[in-house]
Formats: C-alpha cells, sequence, structure tokens
C-alpha cells in the first residue's frame, strides 16, 4: 500500500513572447515586419493556474533539442509584491527557477503570470524549431510542504538564420516590389502574394537587374492571389545579396481601399534543394 500525499492541483501554462532583432522597414508604408526566427536573445513567460494557494514552486524548464541557456529571470510584478526569495540556474540542460517565502507568505489561487525566463541562443544551435517543456522535477508545495498535483503546456520556439528573407515595398498606388535578402544562391523561386481583401488583380510582372537575363519569370492571377514563378533553363543563378527581384503591377478598385498583402506558400530553391518557409509579412497597400 501507499499513501497519495497531494493536495489540490496546480497548473503551469508557458508562452512565448519572441523578442526578434531583425527588422525591416517600410519607408512608403510606415510599417514594418518582424522576423521571429532571427533572434540571439528571446524571452519566454510563465503563468499558473492554481485553485489552491502555492506556497512555493520549483520550475524545470527544458529545451528540446538543446539550443539555448537560460540568463535571467524576472518575477511578474504581482509575484514580486509578494516578496519571497528566488533563484535561477542551469543545471544538466535545464533552466531551473525556484521561488519560496521565509514569511510564509503564499500565492493566491488563480494567480495567472509568474515570471519571465530571458534565454541566449547558443551560435552553434541547429536552425529550427525548439521544443520548451517542464521536466519532471518540476514541484508546487503547499504550505505544509507537501506536494501538490500539476500538469504543464510547452511552447514551440523558432530559432536560427532563415536562409532568405522576403519583403514588400510599395513603390506607386498600383505596383510593388519583391524584396529578397538571401545568404545563398537562388536558382528558382515560386510564390503567391495574397490580398486581404481581395481588391487587387494582378496585371504584370518584371525582373530587377539581380534576376539573371536568362530566367523565365512569370506571373498570373490564381485563386485571388497573384502567382509567381522564377528560374533558369541554363543553372544560372540569383547571387547572394539584398534588393528588389520583381516589380508587380496590379489593377486596382476606383476610390479609396486599404489592402494588406501577405506572402503565402512561398518555396525557394537553392543548391537544388526546395525549402519551404510560411513567414507570412504583411503589407498594407493603399
Amino acid at each position: 500500500d501507499s499513501i497519495d500525499n497531494h493536495q489540490g492541483q496546480g497548473m503551469c501554462e508557458v508562452r512565448n513572447t519572441l523578442q526578434p532583432s531583425r527588422r525591416i522597414e517600410n519607408p512608403l508604408c510606415g510599417v514594418h515586419c518582424i522576423y521571429p526566427g532571427v533572434t540571439s536573445v528571446l524571452s519566454v513567460s510563465v503563468s499558473m493556474d492554481n485553485p489552491e494557494e502555492v506556497a512555493g514552486f520549483e520550475l524545470h524548464i527544458q529545451d528540446a533539442p538543446e539550443s539555448m541557456e537560460a540568463v535571467g529571470v524576472t518575477l511578474s510584478p504581482e509575484l514580486e509584491a509578494l516578496g519571497g526569495m528566488s533563484n535561477m540556474s542551469n543545471v544538466n540542460g535545464e533552466a531551473i527557477v525556484l521561488w519560496f517565502s521565509l514569511t510564509g507568505e503564499t500565492i493566491p489561487a488563480n494567480f495567472g503570470d509568474l515570471l519571465t525566463v530571458e534565454y541566449e541562443v547558443a551560435d552553434d544551435a541547429p536552425d529550427g524549431d525548439v521544443e520548451l517543456s517542464f521536466g519532471s522535477l518540476t514541484t508546487f508545495s503547499t504550505s505544509l510542504g507537501q506536494s501538490m498535483f500539476w500538469s504543464g503546456m510547452g511552447t514551440t520556439l523558432q530559432v536560427g538564420l532563415p536562409d532568405v528573407y522576403l519583403t514588400l515595398v510599395q513603390t506607386a498606388g498600383d505596383t510593388y516590389e519583391v524584396h529578397m535578402d538571401n545568404n545563398d544562391l537562388i536558382s528558382g523561386f515560386q510564390f503567391s502574394i495574397q490580398d486581404i481583401p481581395d481588391n487587387l488583380v494582378f496585371s504584370s510582372i518584371s525582373a530587377t537587374d539581380r534576376i539573371p537575363e536568362d530566367w523565365s519569370v512569370s506571373g498570373n492571377e490564381n485563386q485571388g492571389m497573384a502567382s509567381m514563378l522564377g528560374f533558369s533553363f541554363g543553372g544560372t543563378t540569383i547571387a547572394t545579396g539584398s534588393g528588389p527581384i520583381l516589380e508587380i503591377t496590379v489593377d486596382t478598385p476606383d476610390g479609396d481601399f486599404s489592402t494588406e498583402l501577405s506572402f503565402y506558400e512561398a518555396a525557394l530553391c537553392f543548391h537544388y534543394i526546395f525549402v519551404i518557409f510560411d513567414e507570412d509579412c504583411p503589407r498594407e497597400l493603399a
């Protein structure tokens, strides 16, 4: 026989709040695009849904694959107001955050935001998704020192440097450019540009001098979106660099209107391997 001394319930939820380090400004429209995947520093907030008071906790936060290290913790104003002692450390690949009160102060039920953990991404971290989760040693305790039953939800972060950035820059009332920042050779592209609401109709496309002369570049209106295709029959590539690659002309409705543009199902080919990404970068065309 065994005695189960778990009392009450505690549930912890991780919510990620990325702080991106790359920002592209659109000087004509006054809007910007944030790339959540380009960052070396990020923060993760932790909240708690607890139907009963909690006297202390020890959080073990894991990242898989191991890609970053916790460098700081900031208590929420509500938790800071309770006083108490807190500590953060990194042990065996886990970020460990401890909180308790020497005066017996407890965290009230239905508390909400607990704290924010700041991370630094390792220079050799692999590009892609990182899963954050609570380790099995995570503990919540009552004022009697008894362990509380808990469950938790993790989150997924994207780290690393994307190989290609695509942005839209409005150049006139009925034209906009597709800008590309690529750190590898590009041998083909295919993507669509969606407008919400559907006010625009594709009219024509022209390549800039970044596109080799032997490339075939085409576009058409397809299911309310402007679809673009570009490739070379001779095996030439777009050199690494940044700047406009296409100028798009559209038919616009009469009168004032506002439309949000975003990339949809983009695919770019470099080193003869197609890489699919879905980084929506909205633009407002007025």
